[in-house]
């Protein structure tokens, strides 16, 4: 008990100081990616605590359905990635924080695409690799089966999730496929030259479906559903990745958050 009352007592001293900080700096308002983690947490107790707007952007798609990643929520906003996204939300989370939930606008950025070239490249997004191996094996069999069957007649290649830019040795190794199949540039990059985009449960998804481009989830790996992006069983992904991979896919009419930034600036400083 004496810990913790010695460790409550460090804290609430960071958080003083942290007000006084914003005070001598005149912080206005607060945008940031998160809320959860023990050193944001403590930016937006300090922020409540000096009447600072605190604003997060989801950092990425929302895809657990238990909400662990985001609650409770304790910014004064989360914006999201999808207007389907903030109505599912809304019936998980509790009434006094429904009005928390907002979405402006894609955040993304809008991809060019070298119409020039023909592209049959797939991408296959990975989540990070430890979650893989040791919590969703079966995620990851799936992606190596399908690619497996789809390398020998299409471009194929990974993107490592970000938090493996040091594993990709590793990753390598467990694919068993050699480093030059592991994606080395930006997302925008990859995207770019990518036709379709495979993963079974990766943000990645929903930022290529957003710029239309191909994308499919794989149903034998899936926990969450992404809206938007057709999920389909091996079989099936199999008969349609070679009819699209030659077709431009559907556009579909998207709101970019830049476009609406008037929206984020009125609940920013409250005008």
């Amino acid at each position: 008990v004496a810990i913790l009352d010695n460790s409550e007592n460090k804290i609430k001293k960071y958080i003083f100081r942290l007000s006084k900080i914003y005070r001598y700096r005149n912080i206005q308002a607060i945008f940031t990616t998160g809320s959860t983690s023990y050193s944001t947490s403590s930016l937006c107790l300090a922020a409540k605590k000096s009447q600072i707007t605190y604003t997060v952007l989801a950092h990425g798609y929302i895809s657990n359905p238990e909400l662990i990643t985001i609650a409770p929520i304790r910014s004064n906003y989360l914006i999201l990635w999808t207007k389907y996204q903030a109505n599912f939300l809304k019936e998980k989370v509790e009434d006094l924080e429904k009005h928390k939930l907002l979405y402006f606008g894609y955040p993304g950025d809008k991809i060019m695409k070298n119409k020039s070239k023909v592209s049959r490249k797939i991408l296959f997004a990975l989540e990070p690799i430890d979650k893989l191996v040791k919590t969703h094996p079966f995620s990851l069999k799936a992606t190596l089966y399908l690619y497996n069957k789809l390398k020998d007649e299409f471009e194929c290649f990974f993107r490592p999730h970000p938090k493996d830019s040091l594993n990709y040795m590793r990753i390598s190794k467990i694919l068993d496929v050699n480093l030059e199949s592991l994606s080395n540039c930006s997302l925008n990059q990859d995207l770019s030259v990518a036709k379709v985009v495979i993963a079974t449960n990766s943000s990645v998804l929903i930022q290529a479906n957003l710029n239309n481009i191909h994308a499919f989830q794989i149903k034998e790996g899936v926990r969450p559903v992404f809206d938007g992006v057709p999920c389909y069983d091996i079989k099936t992904l199999l008969s349609v990745i070679p009819k699209v991979i030659n077709e431009e896919k559907t556009p579909i009419n998207v709101d970019f958050l830049n476009e609406n930034l008037d929206k984020l600036e009125k609940i920013l400083f409250n005008t």
